[in-house]
């Protein structure tokens, strides 16, 4: 763990955190940005997509931020991030087809690399039970 929180801190330090998308903002969802935002300095969970738009953004001011970009096109989320805004949508693909999304790498060669946006996307999905 020692390597990763050095990686994290020296990603914090020059201001390039490992950036985290979100689809899905149910309780774990939730949780999960409210652990990132509070206690995980090297990253960021810079959008957020749900179904129930409203659930995107209680993700965010549960975590205590209170300033979001609704976004509906690929441009409009690429332009929240790269100026260091975050961002709800309801419509989840556009998380994947931001540009600059990881796709089929290792956490190590994330935090190594500073170039790009390094999006992680993270899908939550759980099956109701009856």
């Amino acid at each position: 763990m020692i390597i990763v929180d050095t990686a994290l801190k020296k990603r914090h330090e020059a201001n390039n955190p490992v950036k985290v998308a979100l689809v899905g903002a149910g309780y774990i969802g939730r949780g999960i940005t409210l652990q990132i935002e509070k206690y995980l300095p090297g990253m960021r969970v810079v959008a957020i997509s749900n179904r129930t738009i409203s659930q995107a953004a209680r993700s965010y001011t549960d975590a205590g931020i209170e300033s979001f970009n609704t976004v509906d096109t690929v441009n409009q989320l690429e332009d929240s991030i790269a100026n260091g805004q975050y961002a709800i949508s309801e419509n989840a693909l556009l998380l994947c087809e931001a540009d600059g999304n990881v796709r089929n790498q290792n956490f190590r060669d994330v935090l190594g690399r500073g170039q790009g946006l390094n999006i992680w996307l993270f899908i939550l999905h759980a099956q109701r039970t009856r």
